[in-house]
């Protein structure tokens, strides 16, 4: 997405996690394919921003470690949750995000859902949480999702939304949603 695309985006005004909003901007899903990768990569850094600002490092030692991270992301996802599905999330056709999801007989599970930094905070990351949570809710099923233990703001998301915290593993609180705990 171009620069001025995220600007667009952002400057839809401070209508926090309105989902409404959200589908009115047009976003939508298109699988991950060949030639995504910088977008991809680009995203994944987005993600580790704060952590940029609290290291000493070259750009190029930064960029090392950010892309090593993000093999490391991609390699556990691909061998523990295999099948799933990587998307792009796009705002008017433009790319803004990702998304990762696994589905299994019992589960619904958010592996990663990240939105460049200009297009937070509009309700996009709120409308598609709310598809899976429906989704789950029609097929009967929990949906699962994992937070830094450090990352108040998804916290603070993921609480609103009904999902409740079940388990500390090393960083990360996997919470947990279940269609008796759906939104009203």
């Amino acid at each position: 997405m171009s620069r001025a695309s995220e600007r667009k985006v952002a400057d839809r005004g401070e209508s926090r996690d309105n989902e409404a909003d959200a589908h009115v901007l047009g976003v939508s899903l298109r699988p991950v394919v060949e030639g995504d990768e910088a977008f991809l990569l680009r995203v994944f850094a987005s993600t580790r921003e704060a952590e940029r600002h609290a290291v000493d490092w070259s750009d190029e030692a930064w960029d090392e470690f950010v892309r090593m991270q993000s093999e490391a992301q991609h390699r556990h996802y691909t061998t523990h949750f295999s099948p799933s599905e990587h998307t792009i999330v796009l705002c008017e056709g433009q790319p803004i995000g990702r998304m990762w999801v696994y589905r299994s007989a019992s589960e619904v599970r958010l592996l990663d859902i990240s939105i460049l930094t200009p297009c937070r905070g509009k309700g996009i990351g709120t409308y598609l949480i709310r598809r899976l949570q429906a989704e789950a809710e029609e097929a009967g099923l929990l949906l699962h999702h994992s937070v830094e233990l450090q990352n108040d703001a998804a916290h603070r998301l993921y609480t609103r939304l009904g999902f409740r915290p079940i388990a500390t593993h090393g960083l990360h609180i996997t919470m947990r949603w279940t269609p008796t705990d759906a939104w009203h």
